[in-house]
């Protein structure tokens, strides 16, 4: 498996949503959740979603893109 669907560029790309969103549940912790993209889009669905990331500017762009 190549690693591009996981390249790290915060995109929302067809292989996450296809193939991890469907896996996703109740709640989700993502790790190196860069600008937090796949956490705003899973909280926008109804699924509860934190991400972490050591980047304290993918951080802070992640809490100005998503406040909640």
């Amino acid at each position: 498996m190549s690693s591009e669907p996981f390249k790290n560029d915060g995109a929302l790309n067809p292989y996450k949503i296809n193939t991890i969103i469907p896996l996703c549940r109740n709640s989700v912790l993502e790790f190196g959740c860069n600008t937090g993209e796949l956490a705003g889009y899973l909280n926008g669905i109804g699924i509860y979603a934190e991400g972490i990331d050591i980047n304290k500017d993918f951080i802070n762009s992640a809490r100005t893109k998503f406040p909640k």
